[in-house]
């Protein structure tokens, strides 16, 4: 009798234990409240936007595709992926029902690269070789050019890894800025330069993804360059056409551009996440093991969540107050997760805590790519001033003009103006992590 009493004592203790355990295990183990306004935060998805949306006309930009069936041939694709989105299925585009407008031919010079200084030598050197290879690609030329009218490239498909993407062609449109101005169209290549300017500027605000802002960042790099190098070319007097106007506007909102392309990245990072989640099963089938054992040390919900959290933080209060400062925008370390973090999910607390530089550099980027724009605004003050361009000069740049925390170093000997970047391995001016143009009039040559 008195064996069945501890008996039952036992039993009782043990449900009750594994009661408690049920009822505590889904509070102890779900995400925190931060946590989960982070993955809100990140899921909700960009909000409405103003002005004209160009995604249509970029995705079909390399196609000979009519204007009036742009729109109808993205729709389609976008529910062709969507149909198969997140079941490993390929799927093929209606764009591959049209021509290409890209004429390739053996022998053809190479376009100008936007992360180097070199776009106007290139040109000069081959001047003639260019000539026929944009009148070859005069159609893909002008439809990149047609870009310029758009504000925004907002993506419409279904996030996974194999989301299709928009191009710009920017590279053909900096070739042929270059082309104009070495065959004296100095005027047009001016506009044209600005205008890429603006685009890119664009494309930094709206933050409709990592890639567009990244694009819109270097187009802003090639064309402050080779429009610092035009200038150097041309007398201080030469007027400047009105593009160049609303292209070095103040302020840049860098802020609300990083953090929105870094919502959007986490929002297809977690796609990413969660196919590979969907597809878990099968696999693990496939091996012979149990369809549940990948996720003995893998909770999903919680490893979303914590992903969502590092996203998020290029929104939060520390990351705007580093953009306001200009500040190298640098996620702080995670710290190692707990037991709570990580109790039954070591693996995907282990991914979420994954080091966060290539993110921080794309982000400084971003604040670098802002930063040439305010410092071309300052140089352009400063060649419609009378007088020499010297140190005080720059000391009378009027505030809020320009840059107001990163130093710029005029070299008077080499008629140079250098400014320190954030940002590494983004192209052969950011060998020394400085960018170096030269300053207006100071490469006129003589008749």
């Amino acid at each position: 009798m008195r064996r069945s009493l501890v008996a039952v004592s036992v039993l009782v203790v043990v449900l009750a234990l594994l009661g408690l355990v049920a009822w505590s295990a889904p509070r102890v183990l779900a995400p925190g409240d931060e946590e989960r306004a982070a993955l809100a935060l990140v899921e909700a998805g960009p909000g409405p936007s103003g002005g004209r949306d160009g995604f249509a006309a970029a995705y079909t930009v390399r196609h000979d595709i009519p204007e009036s069936q742009w729109q109808q041939v993205l729709e389609a694709d976008v529910r062709r992926h969507a149909a198969v989105a997140g079941k490993g299925t390929a799927w093929t585009s209606q764009l591959d029902d049209w021509p290409k407008l890209e004429r390739k031919a053996e022998g053809d010079p190479a376009w100008c690269s936007l992360r180097s200084s070199g776009c106007l030598a290139q040109v000069r050197m081959g001047r003639e070789a260019y000539a026929e290879l944009l009148r070859r690609e005069a159609r893909l030329v002008e439809r990149a050019a047609d870009l310029r009218g758009y504000d925004h490239f907002r993506n419409p498909f279904v996030p996974t890894p194999d989301m299709p993407l928009a191009t710009v062609p920017a590279t053909r449109l900096a070739t042929r800025t270059a082309w104009f101005f070495v065959s004296g169209e100095v005027d047009l290549a001016l506009a044209d330069a600005c205008a890429d300017i603006a685009l890119g500027r664009r494309m930094l605000e709206s933050g409709d993804s990592l890639i567009s802002s990244l694009v819109g960042a270097t187009m802003v790099q090639g064309n402050t360059t080779l429009l610092a190098q035009m200038l150097a070319e041309l007398p201080r007097d030469h007027p400047l056409p009105g593009q160049c106007g609303s292209a070095f506007q103040q302020p840049v909102p860098v802020a609300q551009g990083i953090c929105s392309a870094m919502l959007d990245e986490g929002r297809l990072t977690i796609a990413g996440i969660r196919s590979l989640v969907a597809e878990a099963p099968s696999n693990a089938a496939k091996k012979g093991v149990p369809g549940w054992a990948p996720f003995l040390a893998f909770d999903p919900r919680r490893t979303t969540a914590q992903m969502a959290a590092g996203f998020a933080w290029y929104c939060g209060d520390e990351a705007r107050s580093m953009v306001a400062r200009d500040q190298p925008l640098r996620h702080p370390p995670v710290p190692p997760g707990g037991l709570r973090a990580c109790m039954f999910n070591w693996s995907g607390c282990k991914l979420a805590r994954i080091d966060h530089s290539s993110r921080d550099g794309h982000a400084m980027r971003l604040q670098d790519a802002a930063a040439r724009i305010d410092a071309m605004a300052t140089l352009l003050w400063l060649r419609g001033q009378g007088g020499a361009i010297d140190e005080a000069a720059l000391a009378a740049v009027p505030q809020g003009l320009g840059l107001t925390t990163r130093p710029l170093h005029l070299d008077r000997e080499m008629a140079t103006l250098r400014m320190p970047l954030h940002g590494t391995g983004s192209g052969e001016d950011e060998a020394g992590a400085g960018w170096t143009i030269p300053l207006p009039g100071s490469r006129v040559q003589s008749p």
